[in-house]
């Protein structure tokens, strides 16, 4: 894979911007959000500030060693944090692949915001890599991400451990994201 993404993905209702420093706050309070972390962890544990710091850290350390990563949406009118996505550089068993990401703000469920800014980011990495394929994953019991997925057009593949548990598998490969652009008149 190769190339660089956009710094700043605009969707009709949110501007997602490359993570910054001064996003941390609003990333920590996402990690010590109880609901989100039941999506994000089966054992629905929040992440102490220390912790989330880290993965913060790693996340800014991403854009730098690969030219893409996490971008922090927000309500272009109050600024206010919307949701965490992106793409991260992963071996899900295949070699290097590029995972799309994404988690909202769990005030904001329900809206459809997941699967804007997934189909955002998605125009992106076709956009911007030089990549045949992306993959993403996410554990058997988050129904909500699941249908995202397949709203994107992504079908499953199979089973990986990821993180010491049980993942869904899916991919999108770039010929299935062009016809269904097309389809879109994208």
């Amino acid at each position: 894979m190769t190339g660089r993404v956009r710094d700043t993905i605009r969707t009709r209702r949110f501007v997602g911007r490359r993570i910054a420093p001064t996003d941390l706050e609003d990333f920590q309070a996402f990690y010590a959000d109880p609901k989100v972390m039941s999506t994000l962890a089966a054992d629905g544990r929040v992440w102490p500030r220390e912790e989330s710091a880290d993965l913060f850290r790693r996340h800014l350390e991403h854009w730098e060693e690969h030219g893409f990563g996490t971008w922090i949406f927000r309500d272009p009118d109050t600024e206010a944090f919307v949701a965490r996505a992106g793409l991260r550089a992963v071996d899900v068993g295949h070699g290097d692949e590029v995972e799309l990401f994404y988690g909202v703000h769990s005030e904001m469920w329900g809206r459809g915001i997941a699967t804007e800014v997934a189909r955002a980011i998605i125009d992106a990495a076709f956009e911007d890599l030089d990549i045949d394929h992306l993959v993403a994953f996410t554990l058997p019991t988050n129904h909500a991400s699941r249908k995202v997925l397949h709203k994107c057009g992504f079908t499953r593949e199979g089973d990986i451990e990821w993180a010491g548990l049980r993942h869904l598998l899916f991919r999108l490969p770039l010929e299935r994201y062009q016809a269904d652009a097309h389809a879109a008149g994208r």
